[in-house]
């Protein structure tokens, strides 16, 4: 990551974070070809992602590059501010957030090859509230300053206690969006599974009487090996006695 950017016109953009990409190549002879994803590529893995979380990865790359940027509204707008207010920004760039007029949250080109790299970008108010206190090395801008910050998206819905992606049946492969947004939402009634991973239950309804994983062991020496290599050896010793 990299901070500290200024720009002539007084904006400072500070890259805090990149979208994971998800680079997949085949070999095919001497040759790498690479499987390019022309719609909203799949996450390769939604491990500790909450369902949430999914409909704002889901969000984030509906759009094709050549719509971007695509700046937030209305609903989109609400539902990414209301996972900003369950995050670790709550109380930092939340509270300084321009007017809606002014576009505070809208979806990027990220930095990284790939034309599916996406960027979340916050506008606010300076000055910046992890920088202030940085020193001078570290400028913050100034009071009322129009400054912009790039939020990892799987800081967005951190907080929310609700399902994971690994804990609902199909849901890697269902769209979230917009139907967890709605108020009258609910996880009663999903199929749950139980994920390929350890998760707390942490007093979680959903997860009360579920089937833990197994942790894999690996041991060294034991079982019947030594006495399945000592048959053989007798074996062995019995044809050519014959």
């Amino acid at each position: 990551s990299a901070r500290g950017v200024g720009s002539p016109a007084g904006q400072r953009l500070f890259v805090a974070s990149a979208t994971t990409v998800d680079r997949r190549w085949y070999g095919a002879g001497t040759s790498l070809l690479r499987n390019r994803v022309d719609a909203a590529p799949r996450m390769p893995v939604w491990q500790n992602i909450n369902l949430k979380q999914k409909a704002i990865f889901e969000i984030i790359q509906r759009e094709e590059a050549h719509n971007l940027p695509y700046y937030l509204d209305d609903e989109e707008l609400d539902f990414f501010i209301r996972g900003i207010a369950l995050g670790p920004h709550a109380k930092t760039y939340l509270p300084q957030l321009v007017e809606r007029e002014k576009h505070p949250i809208y979806i990027a080109r990220g930095y990284a090859p790939p034309s599916y790299s996406r960027v979340v970008k916050i506008r606010f108010y300076g000055p910046d509230p992890l920088l202030r206190d940085a020193g001078p090395n570290w400028p913050a801008g100034e009071p009322g300053e129009l400054m912009e910050y790039i939020i990892g998206w799987r800081w967005i819905y951190a907080y929310w206690d609700g399902p994971l992606v690994d804990e609902v049946d199909e849901a890697w492969n269902t769209k979230q969006w917009p139907n967890i947004a709605l108020h009258a939402w609910t996880w009663e009634g999903l199929k749950f599974v139980t994920p390929p991973y350890w998760v707390p239950e942490d007093g979680k309804p959903w997860r009360a009487g579920r089937a833990e994983v197994m942790p894999i062991r690996v041991t060294k020496g034991k079982g019947k090996g030594k006495e399945n290599e000592k048959g053989k050896a007798d074996n062995q010793v019995d044809d050519r006695a014959d």
